[in-house]
């Protein structure tokens, strides 16, 4: 899977920029999953827009990845929002909509899902969790979304485009996840507003709002999508 590869990457700050569907919550879990089976003792933490939604990824994404080792050998706790695994390694989850029920702790991996979204508080960001990653040589971030105007995400994207130090951004559309189907997104995009298809569709950033005001035309314009799959900007790395 492309994106999950791209999650591989071993750097810093990881940005991925997507439209939707394009599995990057799963692409994110899968790699999360991989550290901490693989690392003893390592610290993860998954931030989320809701309770409500952060319970979806964890039931339907996260724990069915724990499918083939034994129960005995992880517990999730629902009351305290954490899995603890028989390696000493744990993934604590926290919710946008509380950030003072994040605080106090640090962390080797950070995950931010849909960081269109919850990076929307910068605030947030910089007063709660930026603070979380700051022991030994740093923690690693994943910044996965669909952008929702331009803003910090925007800014976070901007740093590994340009090749800033300890940051990598890629970008894939809807199509890049091998279970869309193909013709259906097609139609889709032809038919929806100009804005909404490059933001929603294509993970492109516009002006807040745009992509529900601007360029209302594209949805008669019978415009047909076109559906690369290339990062934005490629920086060589080392894999793991």
């Amino acid at each position: 899977l492309c994106f999950y590869l791209l999650l591989e990457i071993i750097i810093q700050n990881i940005v991925y920029v997507k439209g939707r569907r394009a599995g990057g919550t799963f692409g994110a879990a899968g790699r999360i999953m991989e550290l901490l089976l693989k690392h003893r003792g390592r610290k993860a933490l998954w931030i989320d827009t809701g309770h409500k939604n952060m319970l979806k990824a964890i039931r339907r994404i996260i724990l069915p990845m724990l499918k083939d080792i034994p129960e005995r050998a992880w517990r999730f706790n629902q009351q305290e929002m954490s899995l603890a695994l028989w390696n000493g390694s744990y993934l604590d989850f926290g919710s946008a909509e509380n950030p003072e029920g994040i605080e106090g702790w640090g962390y080797d991996n950070i995950v931010v899902n849909e960081a269109g979204i919850v990076l929307k508080d910068e605030k947030l960001y910089y007063n709660t969790l930026v603070p979380m990653g700051i022991e030994g040589t740093g923690a690693q971030w994943f910044f996965v979304g669909t952008p929702k105007g331009k803003g910090l995400f925007h800014q976070l994207y901007l740093k590994g485009l340009l090749g800033e130090d300890g940051w990598v951004s890629f970008k894939h559309p809807s199509s890049i996840n091998k279970f869309v189907n193909t013709k259906l997104l097609e139609r889709l995009a032809r038919t929806m507003p100009t804005a909404v298809r490059q933001q929603e569709l294509f993970g492109d950033f516009l002006e807040d709002g745009e992509s529900f005001f601007l360029n209302l035309q594209g949805a008669s314009s019978g415009a047909a999508a076109c559906w690369p799959c290339s990062p934005s900007r490629r920086r060589s790395a080392r894999t793991s």
